[in-house]
């Protein structure tokens, strides 16, 4: 009999439940489930890119440690604030095991050293020293030492994703350069170098 009647029970329950999910939704109820269904896949999207930009990192770091990376810059900035966008395939740092290429492409369609309209140094780097912050920014330094170029560069990879900024300081003159980007192992990155001084 206690059987009969817990089972009665449950389904008279289990009915209830049912009846009440298959009961259509007013307008109000309707909006605010849509809206707690966009809120749910915004924060999904957010998490999901959150970990994507933390792997491009974790790449870009082992990158720098494994000396073969390419900063891909797609903005100059000069000594004096002036600022420029420029293409990032023609306008890059990258390291692969004992070579540096600096190379630096204006977009003003005329043609340069490199013949694609800028300059491109090539060199040896040197006093390769890298550190972190307690912030989680990643710091690489670096003497680039060629045949048309000395200089020192300063790389800053930041927590979180890719991006990076690095600062050519060369030895002969103050011409300073900072660039800024998106740092990639050699083999991720899309570049077209020119003729080498």
């Amino acid at each position: 009999m206690k059987k009969m009647l817990f089972l009665a029970i449950t389904l008279f329950l289990a009915g209830g439940v049912l009846y009440a999910q298959t009961q259509p939704l007013s307008k109000k109820e309707q909006r605010a489930a849509d809206r707690a269904a966009r809120k749910a896949q915004r924060e999904a999207q957010k998490r999901a890119a959150a970990i994507h930009d933390q792997l491009l990192f974790e790449a870009a770091v082992d990158a720098l440690k494994n000396k073969s990376f390419v900063l891909e810059v797609d903005r100059l900035e000069f000594k004096r604030g002036r600022m420029m966008n420029v293409q990032s395939n023609t306008n890059f740092i990258s390291v692969d095991n004992d070579r540096a290429v600096i190379q630096v492409a204006f977009p003003f369609g005329i043609s340069g050293p490199n013949g694609i309209g800028g300059i491109t140094v090539e060199g040896v780097p040197s006093g390769v020293e890298m550190s972190t912050d307690k912030d989680g920014t990643v710091r690489l330094k670096m003497m680039v030492q060629g045949v048309a170029v000395s200089a020192r560069v300063d790389l800053l990879v930041y927590p979180g994703s890719n991006s990076a900024v690095a600062t050519i300081f060369p030895n002969f003159n103050s011409n300073r350069l900072t660039v800024s980007g998106y740092l990639y192992p050699v083999g991720e990155a899309h570049i077209f170098k020119g003729r080498s001084l």
